[in-house]
């Protein structure tokens, strides 16, 4: 796996002294920009923009987070979004300290309120302009794409999205460690 740009969490996120994941008081984090100062979660209804909620950047800090490009027109995205869910839904099982937040390349918010309905974790908003930054700073070329954030705030891999098609959640915390343990296992199972 090769040594990726590392990235701070809390300037991805926030401040000291900002409670939300995204509010801006003037600094330079990359999710937050002019007025967009909320990332949303769900409090349990399926659907519906009422039902959406802030997220604290205290509730983050600490946990290994995955940025997910995805989008509904997209057939790989949607193939891949099952394998993320169980994959996700595992971990967190386990008590794994992750979050994901999808970032949508959909076309039109009602792609965008479907295929979010179908996702357990956090969204960037439809139509954020955060979203093209991230890809910017994450150098995506395409989609599907998985990055994934240490518990550090550091940036461990863009290749989350293989580490999950080859691994499942066992690939968790997707670290160079990890895959190194992976590897040894298969070996010794010969």
């Amino acid at each position: 796996m090769a040594e990726q740009d590392s990235h701070d969490l809390i300037k991805l996120l926030g401040s000291s002294d900002r409670d939300f994941l995204i509010r801006n008081n003037g600094d330079q984090s990359i999710l937050v920009t002019g007025d967009h100062d909320f990332i949303i979660g769900k409090n349990g209804e399926k659907v519906g923009y009422k039902h959406r909620i802030l997220i604290l950047v205290s509730d983050l800090v600490g946990k290994n987070i995955l940025l997910y490009f995805s989008a509904h027109w997209c057939p790989p995205c949607r193939a891949f979004t099952p394998k993320l869910k169980e994959a996700y839904e595992t971990i967190k099982s386990k008590n794994g300290p992750l979050e994901v937040i999808f970032l949508s390349s959909d076309q039109d918010q009602t792609s965008f309120d479907s295929y979010f309905a179908t996702m357990p974790w956090l969204a960037l908003p439809f139509g954020d302009g955060r979203k093209a930054s991230l890809s910017h700073l994450f150098k995506v070329q395409g989609i599907p794409t998985l990055v994934a954030i240490g518990p550090s705030g550091k940036t461990v891999t863009t290749e989350a999205r293989n580490l999950i098609m080859s691994h499942g959640a066992e690939a968790f915390p997707f670290t160079e460690e990890r895959m190194e343990e992976i590897e040894a296992e298969i070996i010794a199972k010969g």
